[in-house]
């Protein structure tokens, strides 16, 4: 270096080679004061969520804003070209980062945007701008990154100003780049979406099958999901995987999973379309009878069955796909399927003994051969074995016959195949599912009108 600015001295004067210096000096100044825009996302994020640029103009209710009824406006001022981050702060707050492209043209449009009432005229502080969308989510914005944080109340207002103010300031060893969390998101998939998250940070119709394989002691919050999510016409196929930094933890789910067997589809066809939601996988019952008791999501959902009859001598039956379908829950006589492929049928010779303890009030009676259905009046369960060694089960005897036949209103297609070939799938409705959590509330505004969430783990 030093030789090449000799000769560079050699060959001009002074003057010159002194200007030369100054503007380098000036040039690394300027490059040095610009903020990496992902900086901007806080190193406690529990989950974060990337969507490629070129992806957003899918995302249908960003199309159809009021005052931003397309993308190119505020494209002028907000780089698309770059990837999105969505995250959730440890305090359960929402934000969004994003790099901007021209700060006078956001201003000049969220002034638009603050006359007719949307948002609040912008006020500056320290070198940062904000205003408040619909009273709800806080936009601050520097000349490097823009973020928005929410939902906030009046109260929370300038709390919320000093905070987004510290992120827009982060370096690297303060963001989300010194989260282990952010690794993860560096995959080479074509995705263009990319989800990692804390288990804990999920709704619990999401983070029950990532806790799948977990000790039964652990914390949400020690499991982490990492996934692709893809929009394939109305569904959100969620494609991932866990893992946990904690080593005991790491090493139960890698064997957990390995006694998990790819899903054969043999029940696929089976969900009618109408179903709350359904679960797929393919077990040897010996082996997943441990697994299905660490989890404590499906240790309910079978509790009052095995108040009546002994499900674990059932499940170590099984060999082969295994398939739950939920028609509807919280009632008195919840509508759940449960199909399964056995390698035998020995627990058919303990009937006899269920039949003698049931609860006072209730009876199993011989409905056919091998069939059984149990009342106490109120709750109804019916059960039994086919000719060809499937079990199956339902409310009632009709609806448990049907549960290991092809549905006349099945999921689609396209979702049927999503189920093939993982080690563990779920199927979620969500028109069926509106107003039961957050679930609609988590997608819905990123990808508009969808019918089916399907979260798979292979």
């Amino acid at each position: 270096m030093k030789a090449f600015l000799k000769i560079i001295k050699s060959s001009i004067g002074g003057c010159c080679y002194l200007t030369m210096i100054m503007l380098l000096m000036a040039m690394l100044s300027a490059s040095c004061s610009k903020h990496d825009y992902v900086d901007a996302v806080p190193a406690n994020s529990t989950a974060v969520m990337t969507i490629k640029g070129e992806s957003l103009t899918s995302l249908k209710p960003l199309r159809s804003l009021k005052h931003l009824n397309s993308l190119e406006p505020i494209s002028s001022a907000i780089d698309f070209s770059e990837k999105l981050y969505l995250f959730e702060t440890a305090e359960g707050n929402f934000g969004m980062a994003a790099r901007i492209a021209d700060r006078s043209k956001l201003e000049d449009i969220l002034a638009n945007i603050a006359k007719t009432g949307m948002c609040t005229e912008i006020s500056e502080r320290k070198g940062n701008a904000f205003t408040l969308i619909n009273n709800s989510w806080q936009v601050g914005f520097s000349d490097d990154a823009i973020v928005v944080l929410g939902p906030v109340i009046a109260s929370q207002q300038s709390e919320t100003e000093l905070q987004i103010a510290r992120y827009l300031a982060q370096d690297d060893e303060h963001s989300i780049k010194s989260s282990p969390l952010f690794e993860k998101l560096d995959t080479e998939t074509d995705a263009p979406v990319k989800l990692v998250a804390r288990v804990s940070a999920l709704p619990e119709v999401l983070a029950t099958p990532f806790m799948i394989g977990a000790p039964k002691d652990t914390d949400a919050s020690q499991i982490v999901v990492a996934a692709d999510i893809n929009v394939v016409g109305n569904t959100v196929d969620i494609n991932g995987g866990t893992f946990s930094f904690n080593n005991r933890v790491n090493d139960a789910l890698k064997t957990s999973f390995a006694t998990l067997r790819p899903i054969d589809g043999t029940y696929a066809a089976n969900m009618p379309n109408d179903a709350l939601a359904g679960v797929f996988m393919n077990v040897a019952g010996e082996k997943f009878i441990d697994i299905l008791h660490a989890n404590k999501s499906l240790t309910a959902l079978l509790a009052g069955i095995n108040t009546v009859i002994d499900m674990d001598n059932i499940i170590r039956c099984v060999d082969g796909d295994m398939a739950v379908t939920l028609m509807s829950i919280g009632t008195e006589n919840p509508d759940m399927r449960i199909a399964a492929k056995l390698a035998k049928k020995d627990f058919l010779q303990d009937v006899d003994y269920w039949k003698k303890s049931c609860p006072a009030g209730g009876r199993i009676d011989d409905v056919a051969k091998d069939t059984y259905c149990y009342t106490n009046g109120t709750y109804n369960f019916c059960f039994g074995v086919s000719s060809d060694n499937q079990f199956f089960s339902g409310p009632d005897k009709a609806n448990a016959d049907i549960s290991i036949k092809p549905s006349a209103s099945a999921i689609g297609k396209n979702v049927q195949d999503m189920i093939k070939g993982n080690r563990f799938c779920i199927i979620v409705s969500l028109h069926q599912v509106l107003g039961m959590g957050d679930m609609p509330s988590l997608l819905r505004p990123l990808f508009g009108d969808i019918d089916n969430v399907v979260i798979r783990i292979n």
